[in-house]
């Protein structure tokens, strides 16, 4: 049964990030590396690199200024690498190491008001938690 992707919960060591509007989440990878020689009969080959690699991910979240608030510009200035968990509404969990590489606050368009978000992009390190 399908469940919805409605409550998506990204969290700091254990502390859920506040007011993310949106997220992709990472791809995970295990390239393959192409083997073929002259005795593959025509057919290229492919092995596995046994290389798994978390891909970049973002978020975007209503980008507040506050005591005690997330701030990703904090993190990323910081280049150290912390604890991220990405908690699906059908149970999933994944959790990782990530350093913050980029911060973007989202246009402001005094035409079409909106609330003030910042778009987040995190690169994953090391072995996640998939579960």
């Amino acid at each position: 049964m399908a469940t919805t992707n409605y409550g998506v919960v990204l969290s700091l060591n254990s502390t859920p990030i506040g007011e993310v509007v949106t997220i992709e989440p990472p791809e995970i990878l295990n390239p393959a590396l192409e083997s073929t020689s002259h005795a593959s009969g025509g057919y290229r080959e492919f092995i596995s690199s046994n290389l798994v690699e978390v891909g970049e991910f973002t978020a975007t979240i209503h980008y507040t200024v506050a005591s005690g608030v997330y701030n990703p510009l904090t993190k990323l200035t910081s280049g150290t690498a912390d604890n991220y968990a990405i908690s699906f509404p059908n149970g999933a969990n994944w959790s990782f190491n990530a350093l913050v590489t980029g911060v973007k606050v989202q246009e402001a368009d005094a035409q079409n008001p909106d609330t003030l978000k910042a778009e987040i992009t995190f690169r994953p390190t090391g072995t996640p938690t998939l579960s």
